[in-house]
């Protein structure tokens, strides 16, 4: 794996936090949440799921306390539903073409 300055790395992390699309991540998250609350997942499928889920919000959390973006446009997702969460994350956008 090519590692890179520590500079670029942090350009890099600043490109993925500016592109990063909240609406579709949030719904992701709903989604992957509601997933995760089923029984009948195996354990390691539930630490998988566990897994993405604090990844998404370690990008979260470096967005605001990093970058300082709005703490509502990155965590809140208002009133979004699971059928409206499950059409935004098969769509695969919530941004405008």
């Amino acid at each position: 794996m090519k590692t890179g300055t520590y500079s670029d790395d942090m350009q890099t992390v600043k490109k993925l936090i500016h592109n990063m699309d909240w609406k579709l991540l949030k719904a992701q998250k709903i989604v992957l949440s509601k997933l995760q609350s089923k029984r009948s997942l195996l354990p390691s499928e539930h630490e998988t799921i566990e897994g993405v889920l604090c990844l998404f919000d370690a990008i979260q959390d470096t967005a605001v306390d990093t970058y300082g973006y709005d703490n509502n446009e990155v965590f809140n997702h208002g009133n979004m539903t699971l059928r409206e969460a499950k059409e935004i994350a098969v769509k695969g956008t919530s941004k405008e073409n």
